[in-house]
């Protein structure tokens, strides 16, 4: 729990389905993601290592070891949310449903992780490891989950398991009207598999104000490279963020997102999202309706894709109405709906066991 992203706002929906749970983690930065203080959040021995809150991915091969030692005993249902190495937890005889937001990038989709040639080449020994890891791992859980289709399809071809499909939910505090068209704006981490990049040379070459709204290691880089035509705003809190989202004439998205709760936040503010035409966005962005699909994925790509939004005349309460179709309500309804069928099934296996046992 280092990032305020989509995977912690995904944890927090979880805790409010099961508020009594505790929370086991490998580590938590306190002031990255504070929205959990006053959770029993338990971490693990990684938390006292030094510098470990500054670069976290430093200690990437310890990772695996500390889930694998978590002992979680006295449990019936156990939940792991992850996109890298919480399945691989031992869970004592417990249910372990995986809601897996994809399987580890930077081991098994290095070109959509890495975008350079030699810090590919430089993490082979290391990814070499973390497959042989993860596979294992992977037949931990008895269910997985996945947040959309391309997910599902990734589980199945990296670790052979099926997969439910059930989408993250959207929280109804990012509902509000629509203000203004004033920039278009990217809101995300500021790192390299988030092609900031795109949108800040794609609004350049077609002289539109663009504001960038996050931070990460890429930002000095960025800012650097932007020669002054986008407003770089950084860390921005919640609420400041939707007021940004009913401000905008559209929200960038150019990465492959595993699903994209930026895409729905922004549309919740009846806010259009022009996102490259791959992963979550196909299940997100309804084409011409909610927003603009575009690929290729490069610079070109972008910018006739901001020519072709700025053609269109936008329905903001279809778009609303798209988002919300993804509330917590439903999430709710369909994870439970999918826990107490596994539950009862596992019931029922063991009491056929005992049953012959005492036969």
């Amino acid at each position: 729990m280092e990032q305020n992203g989509g995977a912690e706002r995904v944890l927090w929906a979880l805790h409010e389905i099961f508020p009594q749970a505790p929370i086991f983690t490998t580590i938590w930065d306190r002031q990255a993601v504070p929205r959990f203080q006053g959770c029993d959040v338990r971490t693990s021995w990684m938390q006292g290592l030094p510098g470990i809150l500054q670069v976290p991915r430093a200690y990437a091969a310890l990772y695996p070891l500390a889930f694998n030692v978590m002992k979680l005993e006295d449990f019936d249902l156990v939940i792991s949310t992850t996109s890298s190495f919480a399945q691989g937890v031992h869970t004592n005889g417990a249910l372990h449903v995986c809601y897996c937001h994809s399987p580890a990038n930077f081991v098994w989709r290095p070109e959509a992780y890495f975008h350079g040639r030699a810090a590919r080449t430089a993490a082979i020994p290391l990814r070499t490891w973390l497959k042989a890891w993860d596979r294992r791992a992977a037949a931990q859980p008895d269910i997985y989950v996945a947040t959309g289709q391309s997910v599902a399809e990734r589980i199945d071809a990296f670790y052979r398991r099926s997969a439910a499909i059930i989408q993250p939910p959207l929280e109804r505090k990012w509902f509000t009207a629509h203000q203004a068209d004033e920039f278009f704006l990217f809101a995300g981490r500021l790192v390299p598999h988030k092609r900031a990049g795109l949108a800040i040379e794609a609004c350049a070459q077609l002289r539109v104000p663009l504001v960038v709204a996050g931070t990460g290691r890429m930002e000095h880089e960025l800012r650097k490279g932007s020669r002054g035509q986008t407003d770089f705003v950084g860390y921005v809190a919640d609420d400041d963020l939707r007021s940004l989202y009913a401000r905008a004439r559209a929200v960038l998205v150019p990465s492959e997102e595993e699903f994209g709760l930026v895409s729905l936040e922004a549309q919740a503010a009846g806010t259009p999202v022009i996102a490259y035409d791959a992963g979550g966005a196909r299940e997100t962005v309804i084409d011409r309706v909610t927003g603009i699909r575009f690929a290729p994925q490069t610079v070109a790509g972008l910018a006739a894709a901001i020519g072709r939004f700025q053609e269109h005349i936008w329905d903001r309460k279809a778009i609303q109405a798209n988002a919300a179709h993804f509330s917590q309500e439903r999430f709710e309804r369909e994870l439970l709906r999918l826990i107490d069928r596994h539950l009862a099934a596992k019931n029922q296996s063991f009491r056929s066991a005992v049953g012959q046992r005492d036969t």
